[in-house]
């Protein structure tokens, strides 16, 4: 009786799945889905919180020219069709303001905490731009930031920096595709804008910084959007709570 009812309730969660795994759901294979969300995690004692930054635009004629590439059901003031072209466009200023909000939040972030940053990006070419902003913009020297890439496997920990056997960087930078197989525990905070990947994967980057070895009692987790990318924070944090309701409920029924 309560397989059967438990799978009827399942099927109705098959859409909100579908947004965070990495395959396509179906009738055989939904189990699966569900298992990769409630997976068990190493639980630690910190405090874990989560901040949201909405960015400004830096001027009255930059948002004026924004809106006028948006729909006014996203926020908008465009009354005509939305092509392809001024999608790309908008989305593009959104991702550069944003990443330039992520760059001062960095440098106030360590001026007034005085520790190391782990910032995320969507990919290579953010990770440069945002490294750049950092050194050119706000004068940041460039040993003291670290650009993470695939078989990197840096522990950037504080055994590894008091042992001498890794740098005291002031920012570790990866992409939401090199998201396994490194620490950064070092840091005690991460800022990224609303990246364009499942929940599972922001799973594993927020467990960069709170894992064994976490000596802070609180990481922060802060998130900064602008325009398009308000849009898709606020579907990240349903597929979040989507992910935290799931695994609240197999530790209720230990059956994964």
């Amino acid at each position: 009786m309560f397989c059967n009812t438990f799978s009827k309730s399942v099927k109705g969660l098959t859409w909100w799945i579908n947004r965070i795994v990495q395959f396509n759901l179906n009738a055989s294979n939904i189990y699966v889905g569900i298992n990769a969300m409630v997976a068990k995690k190493v639980k630690t004692d910190v405090y874990v919180e989560d901040r949201e930054v909405e960015a400004k635009w830096p001027d009255e004629k930059t948002e004026t020219l924004y809106k006028s590439m948006v729909p006014c059901k996203f926020g908008g003031h465009l009354d005509q069709m939305w092509t392809q072209a001024m999608f790309k466009e908008a989305g593009r200023m959104c991702n550069d303001r944003a990443t330039e909000e992520v760059a001062q939040q960095t440098v106030k972030w360590i001026d007034e905490n005085k520790t190391s940053v782990l910032a995320v990006t969507q990919d290579k070419s953010q990770q440069e731009q945002l490294r750049d902003l950092l050194v050119k913009k706000f004068k940041m020297k460039r040993n003291l930031i670290h650009l993470m890439a695939r078989g990197d496997g840096t522990q950037f920990t504080d055994e590894m920096v008091a042992s001498g056997q890794c740098p005291d960087y002031k920012v570790v930078i990866t992409t939401k595709d090199y998201c396994t197989g490194f620490s950064c525990t070092r840091c005690q905070v991460m800022i990224c804008q609303p990246l364009a990947t499942n929940q599972t994967t922001m799973t594993q980057l927020r467990a960069r910084i709170n894992r064994i070895g976490q000596s802070a009692s609180r990481v922060v987790y802060m998130t900064v959007h602008i325009g398009l990318l308000t849009l898709r924070y606020q579907w990240k944090k349903d597929a979040a709570m989507l992910e935290k309701t799931l695994e609240t409920f197999a530790d209720e029924i230990e059956v994964f």
